[in-house]
């Protein structure tokens, strides 16, 4: 994790998010 450029953070958040997002996304198809 390097403070100065904040990527690994934002990678991080980003990749949290796309995973909650193919959680649901597979939780409605299997409706």
């Amino acid at each position: 994790m390097n403070p100065r450029t904040g990527e690994p953070i934002q990678i991080k958040a980003i990749n949290m998010m796309s995973f909650k997002a193919g959680k649901v996304l597979k939780s409605q198809v299997n409706k």
